[in-house]
C-alpha cells in the first residue's frame, strides 16, 4: 500500500523554553582604558530563550546593573545613592549549549543614567559575549564583556567596556 511505501518522518525534538537569571559583580572602564575611571557595581539579568533546535537556541536578555568608582566604593562612608549610576540593556541573544557550559552573544540597547538625575541619561547600544559553566542542571558560574556606545546625546558619544562575573540559576 502507499501508506508502507512511505518512508516515516521522525517528528521534531520538542525543547522546552529556559530561564536564567544571574546575579554578578561587574566592573568597567572606558575605552581607550582610563587609569581613574574604575568602575564597580553588581548586576542582576534575565534570560529567556524560547528557541532552541539541537544545541543552538535564541531568546532574550534584561540586565540591570548600579555601579559607582572604586575609589568611592573603597571608602564605605561616602557610598550614597547620589554616587551610583545605573544601566538597562535589553537584547536579543543567540545560546550555544554544550553538555557542560553555554555560550552567548547579545546585541540590543542600552540606557544609562545617575540614580538621582535620571532625566540626564545617556542611550546607546551594546554588545555582549559570555560563557557559563554548568555546576548541575540549575546552578552555573559565568563571565561576560559587554562593549557599550552611547550615541545619545551628542556629546556624551563613546565607548566603554564591562566584564562580569556572575553566579545563575537556569529553570
Amino acid at each position: 500500500t502507499p501508506a508502507e511505501e512511505a518512508p516515516a518522518k521522525a517528528a521534531p525534538a520538542v525543547y522546552p523554553a529556559r530561564s536564567r537569571i544571574d546575579l554578578g559583580v561587574v566592573y568597567g572602564n572606558k575605552i581607550p582604558f582610563d587609569k581613574d575611571n574604575h568602575l564597580v557595581g553588581a548586576s542582576l539579568g534575565y534570560t529567556f530563550l524560547f528557541g532552541r533546535t539541537g544545541s543552538f537556541g535564541f531568546g532574550a536578555k534584561a540586565q540591570f546593573a548600579a555601579y559607582t568608582g572604586l575609589d568611592t566604593f573603597k571608602d564605605l562612608k561616602n557610598v550614597s545613592a547620589a554616587n551610583f549610576n545605573g544601566t538597562l540593556d535589553v537584547m536579543l541573544v543567540a545560546d550555544y549549549a554544550t553538555s557542560w557550559a553555554d555560550f552567548y552573544l547579545g546585541v540590543g540597547g542600552e540606557v544609562a543614567a545617575p540614580f538621582t538625575a535620571l532625566k540626564s541619561y545617556t542611550a546607546g547600544v551594546v554588545a555582549q559575549l559570555g560563557a557559563r559553566i554548568r555546576l548541575g542542571n540549575v546552578v552555573g558560574l559565568g563571565l561576560e564583556v559587554a562593549d557599550c556606545y552611547s550615541l545619545y546625546p551628542e556629546v556624551a558619544k563613546g565607548n566603554a567596556v564591562n566584564a562580569k562575573a556572575y553566579l545563575s540559576f537556569e529553570f
